[in-house]
């Protein structure tokens, strides 16, 4: 009887560690559930699983950032409220939850500008966009510019000292016009023509908007800007088709 006894209790002894390691397993499995939980993205009403990174970044993105064809009728509502498009910097004119103003946004064009213009490296993308503003009155040249130009020309003068050679310089181009059309005359003295096409990447989309334009002229509708119209003529007497 004092051994069935002793068995009894071990039993009992065993079956207890048991539960309690069972219960302990159990919660542990509860505990790493909520942490994957918390560690997953949550959509409203939507599986896990599809959730996209990516696509949740560019629509806060877009949420706080207005598109150039926003800006760009801001400044046509700033023009027509104005009378003018010298925005300054601190211009918060059309800001309507977007993370800067107009003004913030009108200082990055004129930074654009001022490199394609002095030769740097820019987007095809962004050239049309300052094209489209120079077409509207945009003013690129503030006070901040102004007061740069005589260090910039003093600075020119010193490197043109220090060189012993009479080199004719390359002009720097006063517009963004002005730099296409010179892109215009290297691609005939290149080509021997001014039919531009698909395959050259580089002037074909800016081709093709000049070609818009040309055919929005003869139509008529809608009228086109008097600056657009002067475009179209330089282009002509180019030889542009």
């Amino acid at each position: 009887p004092l051994t069935d006894g002793v068995g009894g209790e071990g039993a009992s002894s065993e079956a207890a560690q048991s539960a309690a390691a069972a219960t302990a397993a159990s919660a542990s499995a509860t505990t790493r559930k909520k942490k994957r939980s918390l560690l997953k993205p949550k959509a409203d009403d939507s599986d896990d699983s599809d959730y996209d990174p990516i696509a949740e970044g560019r629509k806060k993105y877009k949420a706080t950032h207005a598109t150039f064809e926003q800006r760009f009728a801001q400044c046509q509502a700033f023009k027509l409220a104005k009378g003018h498009l010298n925005i300054s910097p601190v211009v918060s004119f059309g800001c309507t939850g977007s993370s800067r103003g107009l003004g913030g946004w009108a200082e990055t064009m004129k930074k654009q500008y001022r490199k394609a213009l002095d030769g740097g490296s820019v987007y095809n993308l962004t050239l049309d966009r300052l094209e489209e503003l120079e077409e509207i009155g945009f003013g690129f040249e503030d006070a901040e510019d102004d007061d740069r130009k005589p260090a910039a020309s003093a600075s020119a003068a010193s490197v043109s000292c220090s060189q012993s050679n009479d080199a004719p310089q390359a002009e720097r181009p006063s517009s963004i016009w002005d730099l296409r059309l010179e892109k215009c005359r290297a691609f005939r003295a290149e080509h021997g023509h001014l039919n531009i096409k698909k395959s050259h990447t580089t002037l074909w989309p800016w081709a093709e908007r000049m070609r818009s334009l040309h055919r929005q002229e003869r139509q008529g509708e809608p009228e086109l800007l008097d600056s657009q119209k002067e475009k179209l003529r330089d282009l002509e007497s180019l030889g542009f088709e």
